[in-house]
């Protein structure tokens, strides 16, 4: 019988209640959001930007490890692809369709001066997809998925995912492992991640559009692979649990210089994306 990991589980659980967490503190601190309080709090930046490097990252990464598991318990790719469509695109619709749409309406009546009942709003404007207000933001189109985009992306990521498992059969996790046998585990993702943050997010920012978003899948996508791959990698499962000190380290160290970089230079700082 297969392990069980429980400190995957517990980084799952600890991830989405920093997610939580972070998506109140977007209400109260200086950058754009959807909607906003009259009195924003500078000091809440700092332990935002304490978590916004990797919030997302991680959260894909551990996608990709209970995928695999899941990928394993089903025994096929037709299963896993189809127990993962199940899983992902009902909620996502249902989502859309009813949980979501209550955001949209409270920030254009707070930015937009839209004088509709919610009850208006969903009947005659949820459902027109397409840009029905765009005099108030290009692209506003709706129904949207707004921080559903997750969602979304984990199925897009998953049909990847299941094309690799059919391409490779059992070479892939072969050539997992020696691409990130020793010290690679930890400097092939960080370099990746920072030439895509360097790189891309400038020229392109971060949309949750899907099909307009290269910075995203370029940092979200191969965590999700990795992730994947971590999952069947016994021993660098267990290099990377015995490493987690130096690295903790590392990552409160690197944190420490850029806000004192933000401090120093308050303008000339990376913006945050929400």
């Amino acid at each position: 019988m297969e392990q069980r990991h429980y400190g995957l589980d517990w980084l799952r659980i600890g991830a989405f209640g920093l997610l939580i967490l972070y998506h109140i503190g977007m209400g109260f601190v200086p950058w754009d959001f959807h909607i906003k309080t009259a009195y924003p709090l500078a000091w809440v930046e700092w332990p935002m930007l304490l978590v916004n490097p990797w919030r997302l990252g991680l959260l894909f990464l551990i996608s990709g490890v209970a995928s695999r598991h899941r990928l394993r318990k089903l025994g096929s790719t037709r299963a896993f692809l189809g127990s993962r469509s199940a899983r992902l695109l009902i909620p996502l619709a249902a989502g859309m369709a009813i949980w979501v749409a209550p955001q949209p309406w409270v920030e254009l009546r707070e930015k937009a001066g839209y004088a509709g009942t919610f009850a208006r709003f969903w009947a005659e404007h949820n459902f027109t997809f397409g840009p029905t207000f765009a005099a108030y933001k290009p692209g506003f189109i709706l129904p949207t998925w707004n921080h559903l985009w997750f969602v979304a992306y984990l199925w897009v990521y998953t049909v990847v995912a299941a094309g690799l498992a059919l391409a490779l059969g059992g070479r892939g996790q072969a050539a997992f492992d020696r691409a990130f046998g020793g010290a690679r585990l930890f400097v092939l993702p960080l370099a990746w991640e920072l030439a895509a943050r360097s790189w891309l997010y400038p020229r392109f920012g971060e949309t949750h559009g899907l099909f307009d978003d290269p910075y995203a899948h370029a940092a979200y996508l191969p965590l999700f692979l990795f992730g994947m791959g971590l999952a069947r990698s016994p021993v660098l499962l267990d290099r990377a649990s015995r490493r987690w000190r130096p690295l903790l380290g590392a990552a409160l160290a690197a944190y420490a210089i850029r806000m004192a970089y933000n401090s120093a230079f308050p303008e000339g700082g990376p913006d945050a994306p929400a």
